[in-house]
C-alpha cells in the first residue's frame, strides 16, 4: 500500500532526524511515496527521509534553508529534486544513491554543499550550478563521485565558466 503525506497542519520548523526514514528489516520496507512540506520547515533533518526506496515525490517549499546528511539518501525512485532558491546548505551524502535523479540545481545562495552529497547519482545528466562562485569544495574528494562525467553536462550562470574550470569538482 502506498503512502502519501501531507504537512499542511505541521508547524515545526525542523524534520527530524530519521523522522520518515526506513530502518527496518530487510523483508520490510517503508512505502511512502509523496511527501508535501508545510512551509514553517527551515531544516530537513539529518536520515529524514533516508531510504525511503518509494519515494517519488517530495515538495520542499522556500523556506528550507539546510538540508541535512544523508536526508534523502537511498531514495532510488525519486526522479527529480527540485531545491527552493533558500537552500543555502546542503549535507553530506545528502542525495547518495539517488540513482533516478535525472538533473540538479544548484540555488544560488548555497554556500555549503558536504562531502558525497551527490555520490552514486549514476543518472544525472544535467547539473545546473547557479551560485555565481563556485561552493568550495576543495577538501571533498566524492562529492559527485560515479556520476558519469562524459554523460552529464554542468551548466553554469554565464560569464562564470572559467572560475568553474578552475574550481576542484566542478571541472
Amino acid at each position: 500500500v502506498a503512502c502519501v503525506v501531507a504537512y499542511t497542519n505541521y508547524y515545526a520548523d525542523a524534520i527530524p532526524w530519521e523522522a520518515f526514514a526506513f530502518t527496518g528489516t530487510s523483508t520490510e520496507r517503508n512505502r511512502l511515496t509523496s511527501i508535501k512540506l508545510p512551509t514553517t520547515v527551515a531544516v530537513i533533518s539529518d536520515r529524514a527521509f533516508k531510504s525511503c526506496a518509494d519515494l517519488t515525490y517530495i515538495s520542499i517549499p522556500n523556506s528550507v534553508k539546510t538540508i541535512g546528511e544523508s536526508a534523502f539518501s537511498l531514495c532510488t525512485s525519486l526522479p527529480e529534486i527540485i531545491l527552493p532558491d533558500s537552500i543555502l546548505k546542503i549535507g553530506a551524502f545528502a542525495f547518495h544513491s539517488c540513482i533516478k535523479v535525472k538533473t540538479i540545481t544548484i540555488p544560488p545562495l548555497v554556500t555549503s554543499i558536504g562531502e558525497g552529497a551527490f555520490i552514486d547519482c549514476k543518472g544525472l545528466t544535467s547539473i545546473y550550478a547557479q551560485p555565481d562562485v563556485p561552493v568550495n569544495l576543495a577538501n571533498y574528494t566524492i562529492v559527485f563521485a560515479s556520476v558519469d562525467v562524459l554523460n552529464c553536462v554542468l551548466n553554469v550562470p554565464f560569464g562564470q565558466k572559467a572560475l568553474y574550470a578552475a574550481a576542484p569538482q566542478w571541472k
